[in-house]
């Protein structure tokens, strides 16, 4: 049996979180599906319907900007990707055995780019860490130093703007931005419900893909907001007077 989708309660997160959460969703729809069922069509309209609500309150940064910083770092991706690749047959064996070593660290994680942001950038965090505890001698001696830090540039460039987008959009709570939220998540249950019986009986390769990408969202999520209890729970136990 393929696997299901997992639950989530999204009337519990912040806004902010169910905005980034339900865009998330959307991103991987697309990276995912070549046609759309009417569920996933309904959810879509739902979702961009929260995020027009939520424009007319506060801007924010625009979608077009996100998006070229996120093509900025697909790119530094793929560019190394490739000259790393090249590099494995340089004619000097010095450099090609420390291009093979960078190459090791660097080919451990699938290609992140068509993932949806949340999962392409928890990706590209790991990845650039590990790329940052290989000795400075055996980056320079593989003439990826210069690559490594336009990617780690990149990346940081794109979190940074995406977290300023999605914490801006909790500022502010009208009685619009409201509904639009509920009718998002009202959305999405009844997709996953539909994405669920449908992998049970129907499961399509398309789907099951859908399906394993969108539970480490979920799992990502949760253990955010499990951080977040464990955090205000800490918070509130004072020690005892002496």
């Amino acid at each position: 049996m393929a696997e299901k989708i997992k639950s989530i309660s999204l009337i519990k997160l912040a806004q902010n979180e169910a905005f980034g959460f339900l865009n998330d969703v959307s991103h991987q729809i697309e990276d995912t599906f070549s046609e759309f069922s009417d569920c996933i069509t309904a959810f879509r309209q739902a979702q961009k319907a929260f995020d027009d609500a939520l424009k007319t309150v506060d801007p924010a940064l625009s979608a077009a900007e996100l998006s070229a910083a996120d093509r900025n770092a697909d790119m530094a991706w793929s560019g190394l990707n490739a000259y790393l690749k090249a590099m494995l047959a340089h004619p000097d064996a010095d450099v090609r055995d420390a291009a093979e070593k960078v190459y090791n660290v660097f080919n451990q994680y699938e290609n992140p780019t068509a993932l949806a942001y949340a999962t392409e950038y928890g990706i590209m965090e790991r990845l650039v860490g590990e790329l940052k505890t290989i000795p400075a001698d055996v980056l320079d001696k593989a003439h990826a130093t210069a690559w490594v830090k336009d990617l780690e540039t990149k990346c940081t460039n794109f979190i940074q703007m995406y977290s300023m987008r999605v914490q801006d959009k909790a500022t502010k709570v009208t009685g619009a931005t409201k509904t639009a939220r509920l009718n998002a998540i009202s959305s999405y249950g009844e997709m996953i419900n539909t994405m669920n019986a449908l992998l049970i009986v129907a499961p399509t390769e398309e789907l099951s893909r859908f399906a394993a990408h969108l539970n480490e969202l979920i799992s990502a999520k949760q253990t955010t907001i499990k951080s977040r209890k464990t955090k205000a729970t800490n918070a509130s136990i004072k020690p005892s007077a002496e």
